[in-house]
């Protein structure tokens, strides 16, 4: 529970060193919200840091139940902890099978139980130096889908006229369209006001002030409010603020808001206005032989993926509409889509496709460098206006391809400034967490019963642990027979028990490597990082010191026109097999990843795209190739 002060007091003292410039952003601790509420003293050291989360709950495959989850994460953990299930706190679950009409009183015992030890203080005695203090919890993040977020904060935005009770965020004005409310010319999104309270609460102030039905319809809509949050009731000092601790979610906006979109759209599947052509789409284009061919390019890429990289995606053409996972879409469409769809989607809608996936691939990392959050919001930016005029095209028929993911990805990148990476706050905690409370469920005739009942048993399994830390000793993770290399690194245990002679090829790396490589010279692949195929590990004693080395195969370099047209996002190699042998210390590896073939058109020779598993740091092109390495059908 110490990270949160040390992370804090380690980070203003290197802004003060840094003349206060944040280089890399890599926890919610580093987000200006955050370091604005330390210096105004609202967060004092010892205060724990709470984000709450909430999201529907699938609890059987072939049943619809609405049933309602909500959790508390704990940010005075290290990152590598507080997602755990060890330390994450369910809050409370609002059961189905009907749609809930109040969610805030379920919300109401939580939000009470926190106002309440906020305004009396909590007292935490530190067992490690054995000394008693106060402290305020704070209340930083609220997060939820697009659905559940209605819920939370009570905003549900604007509605235009004549739209049928949908609201489409488009930027530009559609042609010949004068909709009162919804005339006004072209937004630039770059210049929008920033949220603050102080417009909020004036805005809730107009509405709360309506004496009729209808004043208040014409109030919300003019104002986007249709009700008072429930987080009104956590005083100003305890909390983010309002709308400002309401934070939008990577998780479903990659890995569900976009797919649900740009598939139907390719896939001439899409909703088309009576009045509208489809023969006039030109960027429907996975359908037929097409689409079947698409899909078995998908298939094929699979025995290429790590099984690190967990769920592969299967089969679209098969699954795409029933039960298509979070995490294959991001695998599909973020991993595999540069390389399957170049070539078969026109050039135009390739390169506005590449520039969301660079987008959404940095800001996925759990390290975000300054300068990658500018060339992300660089790219985000771009496709957002691109897709207006590629498909949206000012055209009234086309209005409802304007869809709030795509005006979204404009708010990712000055959140991360204000609050960190989108990562760290993401609700892939909460679906971790439905997916383990389902799993535990034995009573199918009182399902809700019996999950709100495992919730408690958590919570208090989770309070004698840390109570009693002999009842949760540390377990030995490590393999029977692997060693521990230290750094991250683990050598499994050795798949050969006898010696065997080299082939030559092989010899000549490794006699190469102990020819150029001395005593405690750490190697570097001339300052490259580059992508290799991993022949074999080993270890030798080099000078009564136990080197642990690789043999790998080197692949080529990217296609540099490939890379840049895609903007950095389909590295393209060609395999050099035993042409381009070479002996490395293990830890010159620096992530797992997928090499996988394809052809090029008008290219004979056969080639290999990147696929790296998600949050992992994205490939960079600028000066240097910035890579990691492949492995022995593992790749690495």
């Amino acid at each position: 529970m110490q990270y949160q002060d040390d992370a804090t007091n380690a980070l203003l003292e290197k802004l003060r060193a840094n003349g206060g410039v944040i280089d890399a952003y890599e926890d919610f601790f580093d987000g200006t919200d955050y370091l604005n509420a330390v210096r105004s003293g609202k967060i004092k050291d010892g205060d724990p840091i709470l984000m709450l989360s909430i999201d529907s709950a699938q609890l059987y495959e072939s049943k619809q139940l609405d049933c309602w989850i909500y959790i508390w994460v704990v940010f005075d953990h290290h990152p590598q902890e507080r997602y755990k299930k060890k330390y994450v706190l369910p809050g409370g679950f609002i059961p189905g099978p009907n749609k809930s009409k109040n969610v805030d009183s379920f919300l109401f015992p939580g939000l009470y139980h926190l106002a309440a030890i906020q305004h009396e203080g909590l007292t935490i005695w530190d067992a490690s130096q054995n000394h008693v203090f106060k402290s305020t919890p704070f209340l930083t993040l609220a997060t939820a889908d697009g659905p559940g977020m209605v819920y939370l904060n009570g905003l549900i935005g604007r509605h235009k006229p004549g739209a049928g009770g949908h609201y489409y965020p488009a930027l530009l004005k559609p042609n010949n369209y004068d909709h009162t409310g919804s005339n006004h010319p072209d937004i630039d999104v770059e210049n929008l006001p920033p949220a603050s309270s102080g417009n909020y609460l004036k805005n809730l102030k107009h509405l709360m002030e309506s004496c009729t039905q209808t004043q208040y319809e014409q109030h919300h809509l003019q104002t986007g409010i249709s009700k008072p949050t429930i987080f009104l009731g956590i005083q100003p000092n305890n909390i983010l603020g309002i709308p400002g601790c309401f934070r939008f979610d990577i998780m479903h906006i990659a890995a569900i808001n976009i797919a649900d979109e740009l598939i139907p759209i390719w896939c001439d599947s899409f909703r088309c206005e009576p009045t509208d052509n489809k023969e006039t789409w030109d960027w429907a284009v996975l359908k037929g032989q097409v689409w079947q061919d698409h899909g078995k390019a998908v298939a094929d890429a699979t025995p290429y993926l790590p099984g690190s990289f967990d769920c592969p995606p299967c089969n679209p053409t098969q699954k795409i509409n029933s039960g298509y996972k979070a995490w294959e879409i991001l695998l599909y469409l973020f991993g595999l889509g540069p390389a399957i769809l170049y070539g078969v989607l026109l050039d135009v809608y390739w390169k506005n496709f590449c520039k969301l996936i660079r987008g959404i691939q940095i800001m996925q990392q759990h390290k975000i460098l300054a300068a990658d959050l500018c060339e992300a919001h660089e790219m985000l930016m771009q496709f957002e206006k691109e897709f207006e005029l590629l498909y949206y095209q000012h055209c009234v028929d086309c209005l409802h391809f304007m869809r709030p993911w795509a005006h979204s990805l404009g708010h990712l990148t000055p959140e991360t400034v204000t609050k960190g990476p989108p990562i760290c706050s993401s609700q892939w905690t909460m679906e971790q967490m439905i997916g383990n409370l389902g799993h535990e469920i034995r009573s199918h005739s009182q399902p809700y019963a019996n999950l709100s009942e495992h919730g408690v048993r958590h919570c208090q399994v989770n309070a004698l642990k840390v109570m009693i830390p002999t009842l949760d000793p540390p377990t030995d993770t490590l393999l029977c027979c692997s060693v521990d290399l230290g750094r991250g690194y683990v050598l499994l245990n050795k798949r050969e028990c006898t010696p065997h002679h080299l082939p030559m090829h092989e010899a000549t790396a490794l006699i190469s490597y102990l020819h150029t490589h001395g005593i405690d010279v750490t190697l570097y692949i001339n300052d490259w990082i580059q992508f290799g195929e991993v022949q074999f590990y080993f270890q030798m004693n080099l000078n009564e010191t136990i080197k642990t080395l690789t043999l790998i195969s080197l692949y080529s370099r990217p296609d540099y026109e490939l890379l840049r047209e895609s903007y950095n996002t389909l590295y393209s190699c060609t395999h050099q097999g035993n042409e381009a042998l070479m002996v490395v210390e293990v830890f010159a590896i620096q992530a797992v990843i997928a090499m996988v073939p394809h052809k090029l058109p008008n290219h004979p020779e056969l080639c290999f795209f990147l696929v790296e598993k998600p949050g992992l740091d994205v490939a960079q092109f600028a000066g240097h190739i910035y890579e990691d390495e492949d492995g022995d059908d593992d790749e690495v």
